[in-house]
């Protein structure tokens, strides 16, 4: 399902999606009239495998809506679908994401709560591929991301300020015996 949201200045809005108990990918699209403040809040179908969203410029806080989703294995986070210069994961766990994209975002650090990473409770226990492109203020990538067993390739495209973080990343996955992350970056 592809939808375009287009939403009025100082209003809140709800929108409640957790009755579509069939849909399995969503792609979210947010045009603001009027200008660029207004309250809004997602509950999505628990059924989710596919999540594409774009110019909600919503807080980073409001990820929680998302990050526990018990089905949720694509996500894509593009062009000022989140806002803020910081995204710190706390009770957010994406516990099946295989695939995350986070394009033209204005975030500076990305980090996780350690208090969190516990045995089998690390963030992105599952993530596959991580692509990140056009986030050119990135300096931080959170290192809980090098405990990832199941972690085969990052895309690094215009996010000239992370290369640290990959470093620490590459490094804690030799350490953890995987000698076959790729890491690209172009």
């Amino acid at each position: 399902l592809r939808s375009s949201l287009y939403l009025d200045k100082g209003c809140e809005y709800h929108v409640a999606m957790d009755c579509l108990s069939q849909l399995e990918s969503l792609s979210l699209s947010c045009v603001v009239y009027g200008g660029d403040r207004y309250q809004l809040d997602f509950q999505f179908p628990l059924t989710i495998k596919k999540l594409t969203l774009s110019y909600f410029r919503l807080p980073w806080s409001k990820m929680a809506a998302i990050g526990n989703l018990p089905n949720l294995e694509v996500l894509k986070l593009l062009k000022q679908a989140f806002e803020g210069e910081i995204w710190e994961m706390e009770v957010e766990k994406f516990p099946k994401v295989r695939f995350l994209k986070l394009a033209s975002l204005n975030i500076v650090k990305w980090t996780a709560s350690s208090e969190y990473e516990y045995e089998d409770q690390y963030y992105f226990p599952r993530l596959q591929k991580l692509v990140l492109e056009s986030c050119d203020a990135l300096q931080e990538i959170p290192s809980c991301l090098g405990n990832s067993s199941t972690l085969e390739i990052i895309e690094v495209s215009k996010c000239p300020n992370c290369t640290s973080s990959l470093e620490e990343i590459q490094e804690e996955q030799r350490s953890n015996g995987n000698t076959d992350l790729k890491i690209l970056i172009s």
